[in-house]
């Protein structure tokens, strides 16, 4: 197990260094420099000039790179050119806000989509099964932050029933955290059901038209006790693995829901970063999603070899 996991984290190696080159590329074909950005557009030429000098952000490209990528394997990602802070630092305070609700939006998606799944799989053709899949097909055409929209509209300008922005850490109060990330996750997790539900649909019809399946209901099983005991397990690998995505998309996908209810996350933090030209932080922020992207990944083949051993390789 430890070799296989090995193995895999060396294949997505490459996947890191490529995200993080791109990302250091298209900063760099941002108009305007750093320094220009930070000092703002009344200052000189000079002061510009001195500034990037100082932070190395008129060096050739292949060369920031590299000074960053040694840094970065030593855990030193730098310093934010806007405010001198660590860059550690500030993704450390942000992160437990974006996997918080990057985690409750994915437990909300597959607690809503893998009983609602089961129940039009068990009937297929009929009034559920086309009332919930022209349902997921509206779903999945609407963005989101559009959703978000809608909800804040509703649930916090209109009824005050959560608020519609700011933060309260959980260790300061649970219910006020919940109602303050309640909005998000409800957006974000209803972009998620619609993908779960219609895969783990078309995967249980499969299994259900299995001999196994069919020795199961003439021995007199109930129809959830057949879906429970005997289909779910065959079509779980597929919800791991759509977990595993829904899971990086989630990390990695929470910038304009952060920005839109004022969530201080790797989402806010980000945007920032871009419209300062903070490349330190800028970096930090794609390396640290890029490594939960990789790491997601990787426990979901772990996961798929526990469930069913067939799919380990040597």
């Amino acid at each position: 197990m430890t070799r296989a996991l090995a193995h895999k984290l060396l294949q997505l190696l490459p996947v890191l260094v490529l995200v993080t080159v791109a990302t250091t590329a298209l900063v760099d074909l941002m108009p305007g420099s750093p320094g220009r950005a930070i000092l703002g557009p009344d200052a000189s030429p000079e002061a510009v000039a001195a500034l990037d000098a100082q932070h190395g952000f008129d060096d050739p490209l292949p060369q920031r790179y590299l000074s960053w990528l040694g840094h970065a394997l030593t855990g030193d990602l730098g310093s934010s050119v806007s405010n001198r802070q660590p860059v550690t630092d500030l993704i450390g305070e942000r992160l437990p806000v974006t996997f918080e609700i990057a985690l409750l939006a994915l437990l909300l998606s597959v607690a809503v989509a893998v009983p609602l799944a089961l129940w039009v799989a068990a009937r297929p053709g009929g009034l559920a099964d086309r009332v919930v899949s022209a349902l997921t097909s509206a779903t999945l055409s609407i963005p989101s932050f559009a959703v978000a929209l809608v909800l804040a509209y509703l649930l916090a300008v209109n009824t005050h029933v959560f608020p519609v922005s700011g933060w309260v850490p959980f260790e300061d109060s649970p219910a006020d955290n919940l109602r303050h990330v309640a909005l998000p996750v409800f957006s974000l997790a209803l972009a998620e059901i619609p993908i779960f539900v219609r895969i783990l649909r078309g995967d249980l019809l499969t299994v259900l038209r299995q001999d196994f399946i069919l020795t199961a209901r003439t021995k007199g099983f109930s129809t959830p006790h057949v879906l429970l005991r005997h289909a779910l397990r065959p079509a779980s690998p597929s919800l791991v693995t759509l977990a595993g995505l829904a899971a990086g998309r989630l990390i990695g996908g929470t910038v304009i829901i952060e920005s839109l209810f004022a969530l201080p996350g790797l989402g806010n933090l980000a945007t920032q970063a871009i419209y300062g030209k903070d490349l330190p932080v800028i970096q930090g922020v794609v390396l640290v999603v890029a490594l939960s992207y990789v790491a997601v990944n990787a426990l979901v083949d772990l996961l798929n070899s526990a469930i069913d051993p067939r799919t380990r390789t040597a």
